[in-house]
């Protein structure tokens, strides 16, 4: 298994590229990779966001985090069997688009 760590600014364009895939995968507007990365690299090297690949519950409860929130549109049946599965309870939706669902879970 490999290590957890936290990405640091040096791993900004491979988290720029995974939340790129991420985005196309879903047909959900991206600035493309070189702008993402650019602003991954500034919000990391100033710790505005927190970047996890494995274990992330128990590196956020580590880090003194209480809530982890994930959401998912409501045909990824398989992303909402996957956290409910988890422990991860549905807590609202967005009334002004396509129905999101919002998972949370106490750490």
């Amino acid at each position: 298994m490999t290590a957890v760590r936290r990405a640091e600014a040096a791993d900004a364009r491979e988290v720029a590229r995974l939340l790129h895939d991420f985005n196309t995968e879903f047909s959900e507007p991206t600035p493309g990779v070189a702008i993402l990365t650019d602003r991954a690299r500034r919000m990391l090297a100033e710790g505005e966001i927190t970047v996890l690949l494995e274990a992330a519950m128990a590196l956020a409860r580590q880090a003194g985090a209480t809530v982890i929130e994930l959401n998912t549109s409501e045909d990824d049946t398989a992303a909402i069997a996957l956290y409910e599965s988890q422990g991860f309870t549905n807590r609202e939706g967005r009334p002004d688009g396509p129905k999101m669902f919002f998972y949370e879970r106490e750490l």
